[in-house]
């Protein structure tokens, strides 16, 4: 299933107890056996209650498999194994994910809560911080949403688009928070919300390399992100003795995969490439800013095969 490159990428990932990483892509290929004979048994008009019991075994170790690879990811941004930590986690949850959709669990908008993101979500996010915009884009295809122009659906929507390179359709969306806001803790939330759409519209412009005089222009995306982060975890005094935690992990998580997601997407960006010695800079810039339009995280070898547009 998986070549030496790739291969050799999972044995790198975070070791975990009872985890053997010299045999995990065969682990791995064998969990997706397992759940292409599931297909194959369903197309033959079994029924889920009818299946081999192994699978729910095989779906348990891949969801701890995902979750513990996953908080590697999210809580060590600048480990040097991240990469692989994210393969492995997302290709763990794409399993999890098609083994759901084959017992008829996936009919809901993918979930965007205070407590959790769904997996298909975070699967598309960690499989852009490996540095796999292909296996992210087809990912994507799995989010789930709920056209009903929510702030949650808006930012469903803005996640599939910069997993498949569409970053004017982040920009040019339309969205607002609303005019009639409710004081508890579903507002903190949307609030949290609209600041990591905020975030993804910032960074998709930076991609684009749009410089303009709106308010995003300007913003950080990746310090929004860290802030988001941070005040998801709040500290509660009570009287200047006991303490508690504010808490809404749904965002804090996406926070965290956004904020190291940036980082890459920055370095596979087209509009960050220096322009050769013989190119005039404004030449170049007009060229990547068009090319950005159509493959925006393209490496050096695509911006060499297109240079002859200048």
């Amino acid at each position: 299933m998986f070549d030496t490159q790739t291969a050799d990428l999972i044995r790198s990932a975070p070791p975990l107890e009872g985890l053997d990483l010299d045999s995990l892509p065969k682990q791995l290929t064998r969990a997706y056996s397992t759940i292409v004979s599931l297909r194959m048994r369903l197309r033959e008009a079994q029924t889920a209650e009818t299946l081999d019991p192994d699978l729910a075994n095989t779906i348990r170790e891949l969801e701890r498999l995902a979750l513990t690879q996953e908080a590697f990811v999210a809580l060590g941004p600048n480990r040097a194994n991240r990469a692989a930590a994210a393969f492995v986690a997302a290709a763990a949850h794409h399993l999890c994910f098609s083994a759901e959709v084959l017992l008829g669990r996936t009919a809901t908008p993918s979930s965007l809560g205070g407590e959790a993101i769904g997996p298909e979500i975070a699967a598309t996010l960690m499989f852009l911080i490996a540095a796999r915009a292909a296996d992210a884009a087809q990912m994507s295809r799995s989010i789930r949403v709920a056209n009903d122009g929510s702030v949650e659906d808006l930012l469903r929507q803005s996640v599939i688009d910069l997993a498949r390179g569409q970053l004017e359709r982040i920009v040019g969306r339309e969205w607002e928070i609303g005019t009639e806001l409710t004081f508890d803790e579903g507002l903190a939330t949307r609030l949290l919300w609209a600041d990591l759409l905020r975030g993804v519209r910032a960074l998709a412009m930076r991609l684009l390399g749009v410089l303009d005089e709106s308010p995003l222009s300007n913003v950080d995306p990746a310090a929004l992100f860290s802030t988001v982060r941070d005040i998801s975890v709040q500290p509660v005094g009570f009287e200047g003795t006991a303490q508690a935690l504010s808490v809404f992990p749904g965002p804090h998580h996406l926070a965290s995969l956004l904020f190291s997601a940036t980082d890459v997407l920055g370095e596979a960006g087209v509009v960050n490439i220096q322009s050769p010695p013989s190119v005039p800079t404004e030449s170049w810039r007009e060229f990547v800013q068009k090319l950005a339009q159509r493959r925006p995280y393209s490496g050096p070898t695509t911006v060499k095969r297109s240079m002859s547009a200048i």
